[in-house]
């Protein structure tokens, strides 16, 4: 399994993925929001008007892509996931089962509850652009409510 971090600027991220002969049937992780750091504090990065795992997904042909691990910030992911009797969630999009179940296991092993949206379409947008500081989408308090939360 291969993760791929944002943001890789200029052609850093197309000569990344050119240094791999071939991504046909490999599992790629976009743990991905187009954000950074800015001197007013976080900035959107412009996409083409794409989603990031998009952007992500044309770069590696034949990769089996799936998102997650992109609605908490690292310093959340470094903390214990159990919280108040539960788990933290891990969100994951993409239309190939299989590499979301891959992008599961370890998420699994380090305590972290993995539900899945869907594909990429359906699931990938659960949180606004901007990550946690917009807040969830009402999708994602419905989803909440169905997994019990």
């Amino acid at each position: 399994m291969t993760a791929w971090s944002w943001p890789c600027s200029g052609a850093g991220k197309e000569s990344a993925a050119a240094s791999v002969s071939s991504w046909e049937g490999r599992v790629v992780l976009a743990p991905i929001n187009p954000l950074r750091d800015g001197p007013d504090g976080i900035e959107v990065i412009y996409t083409g008007g794409r989603q990031p795992s998009e952007v992500v997904a044309s770069l590696v042909p034949g990769a089996r892509l799936a998102e997650g691990f992109n609605t908490y910030p690292d310093q959340v992911l470094s903390e214990d996931p159990a919280v108040d009797g539960g788990r933290r969630a891990v969100l994951l999009s993409g239309a190939d089962t299989e590499a979301k179940r891959k992008v599961a296991e370890p998420a699994l092993s380090c305590g972290f509850q993995p539900v899945d949206t869907g594909t990429l379409a359906e699931g990938g947008s659960l949180f606004e652009t901007g990550g946690p500081p917009a807040g969830p989408r009402p999708q994602l308090i419905a989803l909440g409510r169905r997994i019990g939360r």
